[in-house]
């Protein structure tokens, strides 16, 4: 069964499946020129320890690392843009990553049930965060949103049940059905003005979480936050006029 494999030096792509439930395999060689990991190329390499991804990669496809539960460690190369959906799904062994400043995609269900990952680093240009990305991943206990994120798509941390404190970023325009839905250590969230919209279910299951201050205007879809959860409303900015103020 086969255990290593080494690449030709000028390789630019590894196709679809092409090691897909090579369960022996434990060491990989990529080339320098590698451009790009299709879907499912290494999906269910369960002896796979660690990867070191060459600094011209810019795609990691759909599922190309899915159900490698013995993947510790990955580096993340500068030049990589796109981490596809479900890329590291299941890969129970992963602890931490680090993504490059180039990232411009966290796929959905990206990192689904990384049971061990207890920090993430976002690059500072990500905008969205994509559905179910870091489901369940219950080692989960921080996480440093970027400045530039508009978007947490639902269920983007459900399950994270370590998760003790978020800080929202001032860009922050929306935050989807269940995203942190069971997220029972979460002990206090700070909104920005900004946000829009808190979806459904949001913060069902946070046990923890006691009271919430939210912009005035913010639109709260149903369930979105435990019901012994207190929600105070912060004022509307003043409008600037010196007149003499409404009697109480």
């Amino acid at each position: 069964s086969l255990a290593s494999v080494a690449f030709p030096d000028a390789l630019q792509t590894i196709g679809r499946s092409a090691f897909l439930g090579c369960s022996s395999l434990a060491l990989v060689a990529f080339p320098g020129a590698l451009q790009t990991i299709e879907a499912d190329a290494f999906a269910v390499c369960s002896s796979l320890a660690s990867v070191a991804l060459p600094e011209a990669l810019q795609t990691i496809g759909r599922s190309a690392f899915r159900g490698c539960t013995s993947l510790a460690s990955v580096v993340f190369p500068d030049a990589l843009q796109t981490i596809g959906d479900d890329a590291f799904y299941g890969c129970t062994s992963l602890a931490s990553v680090a993504f490059s400043s180039a990232l411009q995609d966290i796929g959905a269900s990206a990192f689904y049930e990384c049971s061990s990952l207890v920090s993430v680093a976002f690059p500072d240009a990500l905008q969205t965060i994509r559905a179910e990305a870091f489901y369940g991943c219950s080692r989960l206990a921080s996480v440093a949103l970027p400045d530039a994120l508009q978007t947490i798509e639902g269920g983007a941390f459900r399950g994270c049940s370590s998760l003790a404190s978020v800080a929202f970023p001032d860009a922050l325009r929306t935050i989807g059905a269940n995203a942190f839905y069971g997220c029972s250590s979460l002990a206090s969230v700070a909104f920005p003005d900004a946000l829009q919209t808190i979806g459904g279910n949001a913060f069902s299951g946070c046990s923890s979480l006691a009271s919430v201050v939210l912009p005035h205007h913010l639109a709260i879809r149903a369930g979105a936050f435990p019901n012994n959860c207190r929600q105070i409303r912060r004022p509307p900015p003043q409008s600037g006029a010196r007149g003499s103020q409404a009697s109480p």
